[in-house]
């Protein structure tokens, strides 16, 4: 689906945003598709949120568009002096446009790379999860390592670890934009509706 880039934004989550991201990671459809699966409590929910503020090394930003929030990115440094950031996103409801997903991807991306002048972003997602694989494949992401990840309950659970560099994001960005932001497309009247 091709969406106009001016009806999305990112913005920092704030406390106005902290039931529905409660409600959504802890339903079924976000939960289930994370490493840690239980129930996260209020308390731990609040304690979450806290340790954000101020924090210059962890973002947690709501996904809009056209003003509706639809999804929750969250990211933080795992390497400084390599300015390494992990990421992970989901959109809150399944009901939504076609792409959703794959331009809130993008968006995350282009503020990752060129705001906070990441230079490599790597990813851990549930081997398993196809949607997943193909979604962060569609914006760039290659896998480099399968490993067995082992949950606070004690599971193993097999896990994929994806990179993008700088340099990659640089390279890709405007075919990306082209394929999935319309006012980024040329004017040879060709679509994609991926």
């Amino acid at each position: 689906m091709i969406v106009k880039k001016s009806d999305l934004r990112l913005r920092p989550m704030d406390g106005d945003d902290l039931v529905q991201v409660f409600d959504w990671r802890n339903s079924d459809r976000v939960r289930l598709n994370m490493f840690e699966s239980e129930m996260i409590p209020w308390e731990n929910h609040l304690k979450w949120f806290e340790s954000l503020k101020g924090n210059l090394h962890s973002k947690a930003l709501m996904f809009e568009c056209r003003n509706e929030i639809i999804g929750v990115v969250c990211a933080k440094v795992v390497d400084l002096a390599e300015n390494q950031w992990i990421w992970g996103c989901y959109l809150g409801d399944k009901n939504i446009f076609p792409g959703a997903g794959t331009a809130m991807g993008i968006l995350s991306l282009e503020y990752l790379f060129e705001v906070l002048c990441a230079k490599e972003v790597i990813g851990e997602m549930v081997s398993a999860n196809q949607v997943s694989d193909r979604f962060n494949a569609r914006i760039g992401f290659k896998t480099v390592l399968q490993f067995t990840k082992t949950t606070s309950t004690g599971r193993n659970i097999p896990a994929s670890l994806l990179r993008q560099t700088r340099q990659d994001w640089i390279s890709n960005k405007d075919k990306i934009f082209e394929k999935y932001f319309s006012e980024y497309q040329r004017s040879s009247g060709t679509s994609n509706n991926t």
